[in-house]
């Protein structure tokens, strides 16, 4: 799995792959888009990175929750990462598409649809300190 380094995936690399899936940390995996077409050719699984790494920014959202951060409640949200990743993984065996590909798909409907806008503004809770002489 790919854990640091971007672009991990290119036609340099694909012909060596010798697995059936492909579920690492690292961001920008695939060096080009296309890839992801290539891997489904090959059949090999592919977790798209901004999926598998969603856990990341939902903790770092968490901190910013008007009554402060709730591990529980970070740790509860991180669990729809299984159920977007079951969907894309679904959604791509029924209509014969790459993952990459339904991710973006998903992704851009979300985004036009504005599912997971935040309603409030994000506020800051700024702390005070006093300085006593």
């Amino acid at each position: 799995s790919p854990n640091a380094l971007g672009g991990i995936i290119n036609l340099d690399t694909l012909p060596h792959f010798k697995f059936k899936a492909i579920a690492g940390g690292a961001n920008n995996q695939l060096a080009r888009i296309e890839l992801g077409e290539e891997l489904f050719k090959q059949n090999i699984l592919y977790a798209p990175d901004f999926v598998i790494n969603a856990g990341g920014i939902i903790n770092a959202a968490a901190e910013f929750e008007p009554n402060g951060y709730d591990p529980i409640s970070a740790r509860d949200q991180t669990l729809n990462i299984y159920n977007a990743l079951e969907e894309i993984f679904e959604i791509s065996k029924k209509e014969k598409k790459p993952t990459s590909q339904v991710a973006n798909e998903i992704a851009e409907r979300n985004l036009k649809e504005g599912i997971g806008k935040r309603i409030e503004p994000i506020r800051f809770n700024l702390v005070s300190f006093s300085h006593d002489s």
